[in-house]
């Protein structure tokens, strides 16, 4: 069994990614974007195994450069996804996935952020203009919360650390929610 070095890594990444989008749009067949989804999320459980590893054995630049990695590629995952689900008429579905592809790589521009992924993230703007051109209606919570443990351990929430990122667990559910202009009671 051959070991890789993280630059090999890194490398095959940068390879997967440009692979991977040239399926990542409109007029590509759906069984070609659906072999690209199974590749995709293969080569995603290839480098979580790595991040995994480097987590274990304390190397966390490498486990936040890997995870940074992780969230590019689901961020990816979740826009080859959109055009899946267009084609199934299933346009909430689809919006949700393109805003899910816009969270992860939020998040992994916290890591990185360079030419690459800047221009990743103007394609993930052409598709909501594109394709959503009248979906301008968010929903917010407008609210803070303070009540929740860390999800790693007395961390600042939203930062990353040796490969993950620290958010809020064991929330406890409030009844009484604005939302924009509305009330949940």
């Amino acid at each position: 069994m051959s070991t890789f070095t993280f630059k090999d890594i890194h490398t095959q990444f940068c390879k997967k990614i440009d692979e991977l989008q040239i399926y990542n749009k409109l007029t590509v067949s759906l069984y070609l974007k659906n072999l690209a989804i199974e590749d995709c999320i293969s080569f995603i459980k290839y480098i979580k195994n790595m991040k995994y590893q480097a987590i274990n054995k304390n190397k966390s630049h490498e486990a936040d450069q890997l995870f940074h990695m992780q969230c590019f590629l689901n961020s990816l995952l979740s826009s080859l996804k959109i055009w899946i689900i267009l084609e199934n008429k299933d346009f909430k579905k689809a919006w949700d996935s393109l805003i899910d592809a816009q969270e992860y790589l939020s998040i992994a521009k916290k890591i990185n952020e360079y030419e690459g992924i800047n221009n990743f993230e103007k394609h993930l703007d052409y598709i909501e203009k594109a394709i959503f051109p009248e979906r301008k209606i968010y929903l917010s919570s407008a609210f803070t919360s303070t009540i929740g443990n860390c999800s790693i351990c007395n961390h600042v929430e939203n930062n990353i650390y040796c490969g993950q990122l620290c958010y809020r667990v064991n929330r406890l559910c409030c009844t009484n929610l604005s939302v924009k202009g509305f009330s949940a009671i």
